[in-house]
């Protein structure tokens, strides 16, 4: 996250919803023995969070968008049942990659850049 705060020009910090996610998994029917590495996918979702910030943020245009709606200043990753879950979106000026549960650590190039400037 410090990388994705330096490029953003603002401190963001990773969303600590951890235990939603393991909660979620579970419901979905994933075996506790496969949530060892929950970090480790967490993390693949940080990583492509960082990629595409450092595209977005290339365009000053985009940044100042960006930096007008994430008030909140937190990004994460969260699990919904929402059908065109597998992009952004911003809610009460914090920034998520969306995903479903059938998706989970799946389809992360769907987090693009243009995607994120698509909801600004």
């Amino acid at each position: 996250m410090a990388k994705i705060s330096s490029v953003f020009g603002q401190e963001l910090t990773w969303a600590n919803n951890s235990q939603e996610i393991y909660e979620a998994r579970i419901t979905y029917g994933q075996p506790i023995e496969n949530l060892y590495i929950l970090g480790d996918h967490i993390l693949s979702y940080v990583k492509q969070a960082e990629k595409e910030f450092i595209a977005f943020c290339k365009s000053a245009d985009n940044k100042e968008a960006l930096q007008e709606v994430l008030t909140g200043s937190t990004v994460g990753v969260r699990i919904t049942d929402t059908p065109s879950a597998k992009s952004w979106i911003i809610e009460d000026g914090n920034l998520w990659m969306e995903t479903r549960n059938n998706y989970w650590n799946n389809y992360l190039t769907e987090f693009t850049a243009a995607k994120l400037e698509s909801i600004l």
